[in-house]
């Protein structure tokens, strides 16, 4: 079984929204908007990516991913 590809425009767009201090739905609306034929199960793959980085570039933004991704569930 190979792994799935995370397209890494979402991981950098990602990682720039959640540097700012915007709400889940705002985020989740901006990537759509940037990011049209991504999925929600990609979006969120790639929220996981940053979350799960052993070495975060910035870890506020990886505990912001992880809120995200936790928002996405319910």
């Amino acid at each position: 079984m190979t792994p799935f590809p995370i397209n890494p425009h979402l991981i950098q767009d990602l990682e720039h929204y959640a540097a700012s201090s915007i709400e889940d739905d705002l985020l989740l609306t901006k990537m759509r908007a940037q990011h049209p034929k991504a999925s929600l199960t990609e979006i969120r793959r790639a929220a996981l990516y940053i979350t799960t980085d052993p070495f975060p570039a910035n870890a506020a933004v990886a505990a912001r991913m992880s809120q995200f991704v936790k928002s996405l569930r319910q």
